[in-house]
């Protein structure tokens, strides 16, 4: 009986042996060289394999039954690479027949080699030519990468987050048209197969032509993971993680078959958490997460680690966010829409730390350039560091230029009412140079504490940002102590 190996080879035209003889030549095992060459020269000759030849030839001695796994494993080594270059040569077919299956590879490169110019120059007649060859396979895959591009390389806006959805519900469509198609050519199979058996003498049951929408107790693990995430952004409280922790449980289930999927799983159980303020429970997932993610040797998704780090923020593990963003920072760097992010947080550590002079080193090159809320970001550290230094006459002055910013800049800022909040830094600072006691001192902060409070009230968003969240901690220790 003639081996795979051998069969195989059988099977290939010249212009294949020679692709075959290219990637054979990079195999660095002697013996499967050795092997593919006495093999060839039988193909030519058409004769059978002898294994005991083979095995003189290979090894320099005579075969037994014993050392009979030495040849087996060079046939089967043999086989893998001929297989692997079946599939590439397949692949290459697919790719010559689909336009749009090549077009999809492309934009799937582009992307992330983070070649984002070519990835949006691309995209758009991608998909409008998958669309219409009626490649909906294609064009869902390529509307999934515009959806990629939109929520992990692009600034998160209004319009953009509208673009990513109207994405999803256009592959809506694509999905159903790939299921009609599908179901579709499944009937028309089925009823073939019937009319040949009807013809046969074995009539069946005709098949019910037209759509099926019948999915009753379809599910699995994976169906059940997406739905209870749905689920848990759809809600609110502890309806939020029961459904998160549903969710974890079952993508669980198959964390063997979708380990990218269970880290998702972690994540979003964290992040529920942490939006229930319930940090240490949170930071217990997320530690999860990065030993599940450590044993099954992923890459820590960016966002999650930002919403790690921003649970141990939470914490006042400042050190342990320097020591997170230290350790993932190449992952972290890849990824510009969170790097900023990351960056405040780092700035931030050791502002809370009353560390000024690493803050200062920390801000990054060029914030001008940056958008508005990452611009407004960093300035206010230019006047939080004076002050920290103890320099309360540069820190008033940067509350002054900051203020003129917002008044040159008044009718085109999407963030106007930071205004607010710069004034009360600037109430702050010259509560504490004016001041001339503790009682004194405690009335102006109090002042302020109320300002505080009406601004978060008009602006909720705002309470939660970290120059806020220093300044009312400042506040506190100041009433608490007197003095800065």
């Amino acid at each position: 009986m003639t081996s795979r190996a051998e069969r195989l080879l059988a099977s290939l035209s010249a212009a294949e042996l020679r692709q075959l003889d290219d990637a054979i030549g990079t195999v660095k095992r002697p013996a499967t060289k050795g092997l593919y060459a006495l093999l060839k020269q039988l193909r030519k000759k058409e004769e059978t394999a002898d294994k005991n030849h083979l095995f003189q030839q290979l090894f320099g001695r005579q075969w037994t039954r014993k050392e009979d796994y030495l040849l087996r494993n060079e046939l089967r080594l043999l086989s893998e690479k001929i297989q692997e270059m079946l599939v590439q040569w397949e692949q290459e077919r697919e790719l010559r027949r689909s336009p749009s299956l090549r077009a999809q590879f492309l934009l799937r490169a582009l992307l992330h080699r983070r070649l984002l110019p070519e990835f949006e120059e691309e995209l758009p007649r991608a998909y409008s030519e998958a669309i219409q060859r009626m490649d909906y396979a294609n064009a869902r895959l390529i509307n999934d990468l515009r959806h990629e591009h939109l929520m992990l390389y692009c600034e998160i806006t209004p319009e953009r987050m509208e673009q990513a959805h109207k994405a999803m519900v256009e592959n809506l469509s694509n999905l159903k048209l790939i299921y009609r198609s599908d179901v579709a050519i499944n009937q028309h199979n089925r009823v073939v197969c019937q009319q040949t058996l009807g013809a046969m003498g074995k009539p069946m049951p005709a098949t019910a032509v037209g759509s099926d929408a019948e999915f009753g107790g379809i599910t699995t693990p994976f169906i059940e993971f997406y739905e209870q995430a749905s689920r848990a952004h759809q809600s609110l409280g502890e309806a939020r993680v029961e459904h998160a922790r549903n969710a974890a449980t079952h993508i669980g289930m198959v964390a063997n078959i979708f380990p990218d999927h269970t880290v998702w799983g972690f994540a979003i159980l964290a992040s529920s958490l942490l939006v229930e303020q319930r940090y240490s429970e949170a930071n217990g997932v997320f530690q999860s997460a990065l030993e599940f993610i450590r044993a099954n040797q992923l890459s820590p998704p960016p966002d999650m680690l930002f919403n790690h780090a921003s649970t141990l923020m939470k914490l006042q593990e400042f050190e342990q966010v320097l020591a997170l963003i230290q350790e993932y920072h190449p992952i972290i760097k890849d990824r510009p829409k969170v790097y900023f992010r990351f960056e405040v947080l780092r700035c931030f550590c050791h502002i809370f730390l009353r560390q000024p002079d690493q803050a200062f080193a920390a801000i990054p090159p060029a914030i001008t350039q940056r958008p508005e809320s990452e611009y407004h970001y960093f300035r206010f550290l230019y006047l939080i560091i004076p002050y920290l230094r103890g320099d309360l006459e540069s820190a008033i002055r940067e509350t002054r230029n900051f203020n003129d910013y917002f008044t040159r800049h008044k009718d085109a800022l999407l963030y106007p009412k930071e205004k607010e909040v710069v004034a009360l830094f600037r109430t702050f600072f010259v509560a504490i140079a004016d001041s001339t006691d503790k009682q004194m001192l405690n009335r102006a902060l109090a002042s302020v504490q109320q300002q505080m409070q009406g601004v978060t009230a008009r602006a909720p968003e705002y309470s939660g940002y970290l120059y806020l969240r220093w300044l009312q901690e400042e506040i506190q220790r100041a009433m608490k102590t007197g003095t800065r």
